[in-house]
């Protein structure tokens, strides 16, 4: 997810100090692939932190976010048609905000298994989960 953010931040950043077409092009593939990559991830991550009765409830969540920023970010192009690079400016807002959640976001439990980091598995687990749900 962290990968993908820097992406977006460096395609956004190559199509504001960008002067034609080509360079707003370049940036809007590097960004593109940096938001496709955390539209794959974020709900994986979700659904490995997030507790078993509300899984559903939070991808719904997520999905109905993620087609309302969408849909805000489509119907905004209409008023800033010719001021569109503060369309990527204030894009930044998301993509900060994800960077700096990324401080308190615990690691992912399935990863920490895989990486056979057992003794983190359970201190990943009781930080977004009660401590009853942690060992179940």
């Amino acid at each position: 997810m962290f990968f993908g953010a820097i992406l977006v931040v460096i395609g956004y950043l190559i199509i504001i100090f960008s002067g034609g077409i080509l360079g707003g092009i370049y940036g809007r593939v590097i960004a593109g692939i940096g938001s496709g990559s955390n539209t794959f991830a974020l709900p994986l991550w979700l659904l490995e932190v997030s507790m078993s009765e509300l899984k559903k409830i939070t991808i719904a969540i997520f999905n109905l976010m993620n087609g309302s920023g969408m849909l805000v970010g489509l119907n905004l192009c209409i008023p800033f048609r010719h001021h569109w690079k503060w369309l990527y400016i204030g894009g930044f807002i998301p993509i900060g905000l994800l960077i700096l959640f990324w401080i308190f976001m615990t690691e992912s439990p399935v990863y920490l298994l895989v990486n056979e980091r057992d003794d983190e598995v359970l201190e990943a687990l009781k930080k977004g989960l009660d401590e009853k749900d942690a060992y179940t």
